[in-house]
């Protein structure tokens, strides 16, 4: 098989083409299989005499309850 397309490229070029032209279009189901994504939020805080293991926990781990 390898041999056939390097006996004649202008196959292998042709195909190539066809699959990049079909590739081009896109699926209209395609963005439907994706969930929708929130824009990251900032936050700032000041650590009024916690250590950094409390403010990690705090604030910079989502919580699940949203």
């Amino acid at each position: 098989m390898v041999n056939f397309f390097i006996n004649r490229p202008i196959v292998a070029i042709v195909i190539s083409i066809i699959i990049v032209i079909v590739g081009s279009f896109p699926s209209s189901a395609s963005h439907r299989q994706y969930p929708e994504i929130v824009p990251p939020r900032s936050c700032s805080t000041r650590p009024c005499g916690a250590d950094a293991q409390t403010v990690e926990q705090s604030v910079a781990t989502p919580s699940s309850s949203r």
